[in-house]
């Protein structure tokens, strides 16, 4: 098989209904995450979630285009949302959420933020064809799913234990949930990433997984040699040569694992992200074939 490919059946993991995107800190998740959610868009009403995105307003929910809008998931307006279908009457939710031993427990209580961050999800699954996170770092995201199993354990029998156990329920349903894990070509994250898999499938026995690297270099030149002796190249067709080679050299850890292999692409000064996000939606729409 062609690693740098994936077969069909891991294709489709990228076009179930609820897709997390998920790896390391810094290795592209949110780029790879708008590029799914743009093409996902093309043929569906599609939401992209990001998590606490402290660069966005809390719970800004805009649209990106007529069938892609992004929401900016918080953890206090969630569970305002959430406590208000609970309870049903307004003036009754005000009431509730100004006393302060719920506005305590809305903070304190073991995984209640998590839970209800992940209850929105789950909630906008009704609402929208895709949906598409943008997950925080490998071990906060998998907190999120944690805190599923903690609350019905913890408070089994309330209505919260009562929502996470069908919360649970579709998050383990492989016909409903994808997860894409990214990684760069570099030996941390690409470790990391299969241990994000093992966890994922602990977690969620059925859980199905596809895998990409990000920022591959260009392998042009890498079958050039260069003195061994000298730590640092002094040319630029030293340095491609190197870091190509050297990143070749890391995807051993990835041997026999099919993936995408997303291209480095040279950010822009005016507009780095879109001009990089536009680059990967390119790349995806031939490569993922959704």
């Amino acid at each position: 098989m062609n690693t740098s490919e994936l077969s069909p059946s891991e294709r489709s993991i990228l076009n179930r209904p609820l897709l997390f995107v998920q790896g390391k800190g810094g290795v592209g998740k949110s780029t790879l995450a708008v590029a799914m959610a743009r093409l996902l868009s093309a043929k569906h009403r599609t939401l992209l979630i990001s998590i606490e995105d402290p660069l966005r307003p809390a719970y800004d929910l805009r649209k990106l285009s007529p069938t892609l809008d992004h929401l900016n998931n918080e953890a206090t307006a969630a569970f305002e949302e959430y406590a208000g279908r609970k309870i049903g009457a307004p003036n009754l939710v005000k009431v509730f959420l100004q006393n302060r031993f719920m506005r305590y427990l809305a903070k304190a209580a073991p995984g209640i933020r998590e839970l209800v961050l992940i209850g929105k999800i789950w909630f906008e699954t009704r609402n929208y064809e895709r949906v598409v996170v943008d997950m925080p770092a490998t071990g906060h995201g998998l907190t999120l799913f944690q805190s599923l199993f903690n609350w019905g354990t913890l408070f089994a029998g309330s209505p919260l234990a009562k929502d996470a156990a069908a919360m649970v329920s579709t998050l383990s349903d492989p016909a409903q949930v994808g997860h894409l894990i990214v990684s760069l070509p570099e030996e941390m994250p690409l470790v990391e990433s299969l241990e994000l898999r093992t966890e994922l499938r602990r977690i969620f026995p059925k859980a199905e997984c596809a895998l990409a690297v990000n920022r591959r270099f260009p392998r042009a030149g890498v079958a050039q040699k260069f003195p061994e002796d000298r730590p640092f190249a002094v040319t630029m067709e030293e340095h491609a040569a190197r870091k190509a080679g050297l990143e070749a050299d890391n995807l051993e850890l990835w041997k026999g694992e099919p993936r995408l292999e997303i291209p480095f692409l040279p950010p822009t000064p005016e507009n780095a992200f879109e001009t990089i996000a536009t680059g990967v939606t390119e790349f995806l729409r031939a490569k993922a074939a959704i």
